[in-house]
C-alpha cells in the first residue's frame, strides 16, 4: 500500500501539524514558512511552497498575541549584518531539519545580534554562527518568558570567529522568567577572546538548564553580574573551560538566590591554582556540583571529578601509613647512614595543598646505634618541623616518637597544624649512624584543595 500525501499539510482542529523541536510545535496561530533555498519574499508564506525567503519578511506577517509560529525550513541560510530584532510578541522561530540541515544564520559584523524585545517568544532548534571574530552577543534577551532551547552557537571551523558572549539575559529594567535551555554554546578552544557562554544581569526566575559549552572563556562558561536575581535555577548544564588563567565553570559574581544543581565541567586552571575557585554559587544552594582539571601543561588530569564548593579548612581528617624498612646505618648509603644518600629518607609525598595536623612515628623494634645520633622529621629548610631532633638510644619498641618526645603511651597530640604545598617529609639523620630497629609512621592531614592528598613515599 503507498503512502498517502499531503501536500498541504495536516491540521488537527484548525492546528497545524507539523515537525518541530521536542514535540513543543502545536500552536494555535497562523503557521509562516521561510526558505531562503525557494522561497521568495513576494510570496505569501502560509505554506512550504510559498515559504518567504527571510526571516524578517515572516515577521512583518505574523501577529502579536496570536500565537502565531514561523516555520524556517531545512537548509536555510541567512547573514545577519546587525541587529534582528524579534519583536512580535508571543511569536516561535522554529527551525526544521537536524544536523548540518537546520537553517543556520551567520552573523558578519560584530554588532549582529538575534535580539528578543518583545515578551513570550522562542528560538528553537537554530544554527547561529560568527561569521567573524569578536561578535558581541549571538542572542540577547530584554523581555520577559522568552525561552532559546535546542540551539546551536559557533565559529564554526574557522579559528579565532566566536561570540564574546553566546546568550546574554536581562540588564536595565530587568527580564523575568527567560529559559535557555538544551542548547551548544561553542568557542574556539586555543584561543581567548571568547568571555562568557550564558550571562544574566536583573533577571528573576532565570532558568540555564541542560545547556553545553566548550572552549577557552576569560571570564565564565556561565556567569551573571550588574544586580542580584532571585530564584533562579542553573540545573545539569555540562561544559569544559581550556582557559588556563581563569578557568572558571560558573560563576555568579553577585549574591543570586535560587539553586545550582547537578552541573558538571572541567578546567584547565593551573595546578597552583585551588579548583574550587572556579565555582562560584552566589547566594544559591547547592546539589551535587562537581569539577575536575583538565590535563595541561604536563601535568596528569584528574581521573575523577571533585564536589564543589569544597567546605575548604573544615573537610575530615585523613591518615597516611608509612610502612619503612629497617634501621641499616652501618651500611653506606641505607637508611640511618648519617650524610648517605639515604639521608634524606623519604616517608610522605605532599600533592597539591594539605594542613598537616601531626606526623607521628611508631617504634616496632627498638633503635640502636651510636648514641650520639639523633633523628628528625621535616621538610627540605626545615628539617625538625614535625620531629625536632630525638637521641635514638632512647627510643624502644612500643614507643610513639612526636614532636621532641618519646613516649610509651599513645600521644596527646596538639599544637599548630602546619601548610604544605607540593612538598617531601622525610626523616634526616644527625650527629652519628643508627644501626638497627625499625620506626614507621603516620600522618594525620586534611586537603585545602580538591585533589590534594598525603601519600606514602616508601
Amino acid at each position: 500500500m503507498g503512502l498517502t500525501h499531503f501536500p498541504n499539510g495536516v491540521s488537527s482542529f484548525g492546528i497545524p501539524v507539523l515537525p518541530g523541536s521536542e514535540g513543543q510545535n502545536i500552536h494555535s496561530g497562523n503557521a509562516w514558512f521561510v526558505s531562503s533555498v525557494d522561497g521568495s519574499d513576494g510570496n505569501t508564506g502560509k505554506e512550504p511552497a510559498q515559504a518567504v525567503a527571510t526571516l524578517d519578511k515572516a515577521l512583518s506577517l505574523a501577529t502579536a498575541d496570536n500565537g502565531d509560529v514561523i516555520y524556517v525550513c531545512e537548509g536555510h541560510a541567512e547573514t545577519i549584518a546587525a541587529s534582528q530584532p524579534i519583536d512580535v510578541v508571543g511569536v516561535a522561530v522554529i527551525g526544521l531539519g537536524h544536523g548540518r540541515t537546520r537553517p543556520t544564520f551567520t552573523f558578519s559584523a560584530t554588532a549582529s545580534n538575534f535580539l528578543m524585545s518583545s515578551a513570550d517568544c522562542r528560538l528553537s532548534n537554530l544554527v547561529f554562527k560568527a561569521g567573524i571574530a569578536a561578535i558581541v552577543k549571538g542572542i540577547t534577551i530584554t523581555a520577559d518568558d522568552c525561552q532559546v532551547d535546542n540551539c546551536e552557537l559557533s565559529g564554526g571551523d574557522t579559528t579565532a570567529y566566536c561570540f564574546l558572549c553566546g546568550i546574554g539575559i536581562g540588564g536595565g529594567a530587568g527580564v523575568k522568567r527567560a529559559k535557555v535551555l538544551n542548547n551548544h554554546i561553542i568557542a574556539e578552544d586555543s584561543k581567548v577572546a571568547a568571555k562568557t557562554g550564558i550571562k544574566w544581569s536583573t533577571a528573576d526566575y532565570t532558568e540555564v538548564r541542560g545547556n553545553r559549552i566548550t572552549g577557552a572563556f576569560a571570564t565564565s562558561l556561565i556567569y551573571s553580574h550588574g544586580t542580584v536575581s532571585r530564584n533562579i535555577v542553573v540545573d545539569s548544564n555540562i561544559g569544559r573551560n581550556d582557559n588556563a588563567t581563569y578557568g572558571r565553570g560558573i560563576q555568579l559574581s553577585v549574591a543570586d538566590v535560587g539553586i545550582v544543581a547537578y552541573n558538571r565541567y572541567t578546567t584547565a586552571l593551573s595546578a597552583g591554582t585551588a579548583i574550587d575557585s572556579s565555582f562560584d554559587p552566589g547566594a544559591c544552594g547547592c546539589v551535587e556540583n562537581y569539577v575536575s582539571r583538565e590535563a595541561s601543561g604536563g601535568l596528569a588530569g584528574d581521573r575523577n571529578a571533585f564536589a564543589v564548593p569544597m567546605a575548604g579548612r573544615l573537610n575530615d581528617w585523613h591518615t597516611t601509613y608509612a610502612d619503612c624498612t629497617a634501621f641499616a646505618g652501618l651500611t653506606t648509603n641505607k637508611r640511618g647512614d648519617d650524610g648517605g644518600t639515604s639521608d634524606r629518607y623519604d616517608i610522605f609525598g605532599v600533592k597539591g595543598m594539605c594542613e598537616i595536623k601531626h606526623v607521628l612515628g611508631y617504634c616496632g623494634t627498638s633503635i640502636g646505634g651510636n648514641s650520639t645520633a639523633t633523628l628528625s622529621v621535616g621538610v627540605t629548610g626545615a628539617t625538625g618541623i614535625f620531629v625536632a631532633k630525638v637521641a635514638n638510644a632512647g627510643i624502644d619498641a612500643g614507643d610513639f616518637v612526636y614532636r621532641n618526645a618519646i613516649n610509651v603511651a599513645a600521644p596527646s597530640l596538639t599544637g599548630v597544624p602546619v601548610t604544605l604545598k607540593d612538598k617531601t617529609i622525610a626523616e634526616y639523620v644527625h650527629a652519628d649512624n643508627i644501626g638497627t630497629g625499625y620506626l614507621d609512621y603516620v600522618c594525620i592531614w586534611r586537603p585545602l584543595m580538591p585533589g590534594s592528598e598525603v601519600r606514602s613515599a616508601v
